[in-house]
């Protein structure tokens, strides 16, 4: 992706740097080819097109070097850019799939350091919620057990079919959680 950005830009410059040596030279070019000069005129001619490329085509590598370096710097500001979102597209779809223990990490000199700091802080906000659930969840399986056992005690029935629905209940609340990765193993 680099080199083909910079070989175009290098590119496009040859080619504006052509365009603008055709005006340049073309007048003095044409009066080189014209019969009706004498040799003398012909070389006052030829003098001033030699002075012309002795200016022009120094200053004329100057702005390429000029252009390439400011391709280089441009090239390394994207990547300070392109780095971080990479990542982020990267970690974005894992956090999506439930996987909380996933964090980014930048490259020193990287920018979009508060934003991916931002996206840390947000998963490990919701992991810590995440595990929270998963012990209530835990819990409440207890007290649902409890429940049971109080039921069959008293052989109640509302009591025995509401711990039951309580456990089912209990048990797709666990299916969903489960679907979360906490703990990086």
């Amino acid at each position: 992706m680099q080199i083909r950005m910079l070989s175009q830009i290098i590119i496009y410059s040859l080619i504006i740097f052509v365009l603008l040596a055709i005006p340049v030279f073309k007048p003095l070019m044409q009066a080189l080819d014209n019969p009706a000069l004498s040799w003398q005129e012909r070389a006052v001619v030829a003098n001033d097109l030699l002075n012309l490329h002795a200016k022009f085509w120094p200053w004329a590598l100057g702005a390429s070097l000029v252009v390439f370096i400011h391709c280089m710097h441009s090239i390394r500001l994207m990547h300070r850019v392109a780095g971080p979102l990479a990542r982020l597209k990267h970690v974005f779809p894992q956090i999506g799939n439930g996987n909380l223990c996933v964090r980014t990490t930048l490259r020193q000199g990287d920018y979009l350091t508060p934003e991916v700091d931002l996206v840390n802080h947000m998963t490990v906000q919701l992991q810590s919620k995440i595990i929270a659930l998963k012990h209530v969840q835990v819990l409440l399986a207890l007290d649902a057990t409890r429940i049971r056992e109080l039921a069959m005690a008293k052989e109640d029935p509302a009591l025995a079919t509401l711990a039951k629905q309580m456990e089912q209940n209990l048990s797709i609340l666990k299916s969903s959680l489960d679907a979360f990765k906490t703990h990086s193993n």
